[in-house]
């Protein structure tokens, strides 16, 4: 059986995504393979708590190394280097790898084969236990780049994980935006869930989401979150969700609870409710009825 992929994203950062996340798990308890792949700024774990058992390197691309011995400092491979990773001194060759995109370039230019690529560690990984399964989820070292190959990398492990166990679902708590992480995100899932909130921001990144989806072929579904912050503008999401065909799963009102209980790095479940279990009941009847 060949697990669904349900991947939780947002415009922006700030609308619940996260934290409507962290309720789903406790609904899907025992059910899922969990994965947080918002490996640039992570959080699902402060709230899981997973106890970490493996932990993983992630190198992702390759940097120049310059040997020295035969290096003549002609400075063919700075001129070459469109990025300035490199700067040319009285002494020698110095990378500035922060600049660097790992093309490559200076190496194949080099006269002298002075200059190969070596990979490096770009960030971590873990699979841990949860109350309610196992999580995959990362973090990029800092200013690092290639956040889409670790996105993939996570997702990679949490299916093989998956069909190694049985499990029929795996749920992803996705980046925000539509950038690289979240195209890799999306990439081969069955359905995605938009939490957004009731403002004009909020659905002209809808409107966004929809084309990022549409392009991958992903079923779009939504959850409005603070639902009750503004009405007007609550029924026009709802009403381009019928327009564009967006399947709706459930609005949440704005309840300080759901404040409290975040910040002391616990799910608010009681908060959450009645609609939490509403939204994962109609959540659920969807999944099952796509196929892919």
């Amino acid at each position: 059986m060949t697990p669904k992929e349900i991947v939780i994203i947002s415009g922006k950062g700030g609308t619940g995504k996260t934290c409507i996340m962290a309720a789903l798990c406790s609904s899907f308890s025992g059910k899922a393979v969990f994965c947080d792949v918002d490996v640039d700024a992570p959080n699902l774990q402060l709230l899981l708590n997973p106890q970490d058992e493996q932990a993983f390197s992630f190198t992702g691309r390759k940097i120049p190394e310059i040997d020295t011995e035969r290096c003549t400092v002609c400075g063919g491979c700075v001129g070459f280097c469109r990025f300035n990773a490199l700067e040319k001194a009285n002494n020698g060759i110095t990378l500035l790898p922060w600049k660097c995109e790992g093309c490559g370039g200076c190496a194949l230019v080099c006269p002298h084969q002075a200059i190969s690529m070596h990979s490096y560690e770009q960030g971590q990984y873990w699979r841990g236990t949860t109350t309610y399964g196992p999580l995959w989820h990362a973090r990029l070292h800092a200013g690092e780049e290639n956040s889409g190959m670790l996105v993939a990398r996570l997702k990679k492990e949490s299916r093989k994980e998956a069909l190694k166990e049985g499990v029929p679902f795996i749920v992803i708590d996705g980046p925000p935006g539509i950038s690289c992480p979240a195209i890799s995100a999306l990439t081969g899932a069955t359905l995605a869930v938009a939490v957004t909130e009731p403002s004009l921001s909020g659905l002209h990144d809808l409107l966004r989401l929809s084309k990022l989806c549409a392009s991958l072929d992903v079923p779009l579904a939504i959850v409005l979150n603070k639902s009750d912050l503004s009405e007007a503008k609550g029924e026009e999401i709802k009403n381009e969700a019928k327009k564009e065909n967006w399947h709706f799963l459930g609005s949440i009102p704005f309840r300080p609870n759901v404040v409290e209980a975040i910040s002391k790095k616990e799910i608010p479940l009681e908060a959450l409710s009645p609609e939490i279990d509403s939204i994962y009941n109609n959540l659920t009847n969807l999944i099952n009825i796509i196929k892919r």
